[in-house]
């Protein structure tokens, strides 16, 4: 039994959050609106202090990873089954999403946790909590330090109906065939295999999302993606006959089936101009069953990397995080992310199989493990060079953008890129350029999705919206993102801010949905008081109504306000890293309280980001000198 003495100078740990008050007792949990109590510092607003460090630590260490040394071979090496690709590089650790991999934030505090310990000479930890990996992790680390630990364990949060988190219990290998099951029941069989392309003239490819289209030119059989803008005219006066490859993503504005509806009609309209297809009409039954030949390799695989586990620490630390990223390493080699993977692995090798000889190829670029599989691919097929677009402003904790500058110059089985990297303003570049992006592989080309800023902005300055009087009533326009927990917590706490009051000055509250997530049964649980209006109009007819804008995070749409020159608010999801393209602005409103949202709707204040933030001229000269 530990005497009280020996927790006289204690870590107390209280679930979420974190703080450290004078005493040298360690408070770590969750507060009402982030609200810290007095003499204690708050781990979570540690980490954002510290996050350039931290994240280039992380960026390091997975580096460091697919570099560690099992059975003579890297990681990365026993990861490589045939050719000059790894699939290392479609793991969730390598690919770095904080969106798909949460546990790179609780990595990060626990990083700072270690850090405030030791050097506040602690001797001790109590655990408040009822997360058993957190448990895992302290108890080995105070272990090996020689340290008291106590864990009182409290009460879970009731998990969420449905079937989801029984089959989340489910074995991994188990999840996968599950997974298969689906795939092939709600998307395959209504989506034969390819039997023949054209093979005539000259031809190029593109890979993009689908929908997101424009739905006044559909009718007509024209396909407009909205994605890629003005390309599409000068690709119409192009000499190449253009195959459009479509990553369907579920959506209120497309179903699968009317999908395959529009595809007739724009192939009828397009007559030899351009080709649409999906792409799991590459896989077929052969490509089926050898994603699964590839997929019980790996499994096999797995078992002889168990010693990887040891890895999962920082240089120098004794803390080891293995069980916080466990689940994201079995998902990635025996789950339905290894699952998936294998089956964008053979549909990329079957496109590039199936099409004759391409000229160019071109893809949405944000550095997701089925481009990398494309750009594998594509390498080995002896096409011409393959440009990828860096469709969406980039975000300075969005780590999938970004590498240790080491692995760029790995001599084998560095990670696929594209031969030029596309990117569509002066913010993003200079963002890629400083995490050691290679220089020599990017050009910057126009911002496509916001070429509409053009008219708006003139010679790149702010338009000038009119404001509202001081005896008029602003408009507050709320933009959402494709988060549903997100979304939820953005309108929770607009919700909270109406309920103080905030709202009072306003005449109206537009809520604009992003295309991939309605909002209705979101607005109904948590804001079901919230008076609003639902939007579907593009921005450009929306920013004129809003003096006032309140973004998402991680939405683009928070860069567009701010070129406008509109007052911005943008949100803050708790206990999540901020994604917000306009993280480290000058003059960005981040909001994560009530008493923050409060304050801000109140005095909302415009933000000042340069003016190149997009490449915007028009008539895309740079996308002509690249040959379109």
């Amino acid at each position: 039994m530990t005497s009280k003495s020996e927790f006289a100078r204690s870590l107390v740990l209280l679930g979420k959050g974190a703080a450290c008050n004078g005493a040298n007792e360690f408070l770590v949990g969750h507060w009402e609106e982030f609200e810290v109590p007095a003499g204690h510092q708050s781990i979570p607003l540690l980490v954002e202090e510290q996050i350039e460090g931290l994240r280039q630590e992380y960026l390091a260490w997975v580096h460091d990873l697919g570099d560690c040394q099992l059975g003579g071979r890297s990681l990365r090496e026993n990861l490589c089954f045939d050719g000059q690709f790894s699939f290392w590089w479609m793991t969730l650790i390598a690919e770095k999403s904080p969106v798909k991999s949460p546990a790179i934030h609780t990595v990060f505090k626990l990083r700072v946790l270690e850090r405030l310990y030791l050097s506040s000479g602690c001797h001790g930890i109590i655990l408040y909590s009822g997360d058993r990996r957190l448990h895992q992790v302290l108890a080995t680390w105070c272990q090996r330090l020689g340290h008291p630990y106590r864990w009182h364990r409290q009460t879970q949060t009731s998990e969420r109906p449905g079937l989801r988190p029984y089959l989340q219990r489910l074995p991994h290998p188990l999840q996968a065939m599950v997974f298969v099951v689906n795939r092939l029941w709600n998307r395959w069989r209504h989506l034969p295999a390819i039997k023949k392309v054209p093979t005539g003239g000259r031809q190029a490819t593109i890979v993009t999302y689908f929908p997101n289209i424009d739905l006044t030119m559909a009718p007509k059989g024209i396909f407009r993606s909205r994605y890629w803008g003005g390309l599409h005219r000068l690709l119409d006066r192009g000499p190449w006959l253009v195959n459009w490859i479509w990553l369907y993503v579920k959506s209120d504005e497309c179903s699968l089936h009317e999908a395959m509806e529009w595809r007739q009609r724009f192939d009828a309209q397009a007559a030899d101009r351009s080709r649409h297809y999906f792409l799991e009409e590459f896989i077929g039954v052969r490509g089926l069953f050898r994603a699964l030949h590839l997929y019980f390799r790996l499994l096999g695989r797995s078992f002889s990397l168990k010693g990887v586990r040891q890895n999962f620490h920082f240089p120098g630390s004794q803390m080891n995080f293995w069980p916080i990223l466990a689940t994201d390493w079995q998902k990635s080699l025996t789950g339905t992310v290894a699952m998936n993977a294998c089956l964008l692995l053979m549909a990329s090798h079957s496109v590039v199989q199936k099409l004759p000889h391409q000229e160019w190829g071109l893809y949405s670029w944000e550095n997701q493990p089925w481009e990398r599989s494309l750009a594998a691919a594509w390498r080995e097929s002896g096409n011409g060079h393959l440009i990828g677009f860096q469709h969406v402003s980039g975000k300075y904790l969005d780590l999938r953008g970004y590498e240790d500058p080491r692995s760029y110059k790995l001599a084998k089985l560095s990670p696929p890129l594209p031969d030029l990297l596309a990117v569509g303003g002066a913010g993003s570049m200079e963002m890629l350029l400083q995490a050691g992006f290679p220089r020599e592989r990017c050009v910057l080309v126009e911002a496509l999705r916001y070429m509409y800023l053009c008219p708006l902005l003139g010679q790149g300055t702010k338009r000038d919206i009119r404001r509202p009087t001081g005896t008029e009533r602003p408009t507050l326009l709320a933009i959402t993102s494709s988060s549903a927990s997100e979304t939820a917590a953005q309108l929770h706490l607009l919700a909270q801010a109406a309920q103080r009051g905030a709202l009072d000055g306003y005449v109206r509250i537009l809520v604009k949905p992003h295309p991939d997530l309605p909002v209705n049964g979101i607005l109904k649980q948590v804001a079901p008081d919230l008076k609003v209006s639902l939007v579907q109009e593009p921005l450009t007819s929306l920013w004129p109504q809003a003096p006032v804008v309140y973004t998402a995070n991680s939405t683009s749409a928070s860069v567009e306000a701010g070129l406008m020159g509109l007052p911005l608010l943008i949100h803050v999801v708790e206990d999540k890293l901020n994604l917000s393209p306009l993280l480290g602005n000058k003059g960005v409103v981040h909001v994560a309280t009530v008493a923050d949202l409060v304050k801000g709707l109140q005095a909302p204040q415009s933000v000042d980001i340069r003016p190149d933030y997009f490449c915007l001229e028009e008539g895309l000269p740079r996308w002509k000198l690249l040959g379109y």
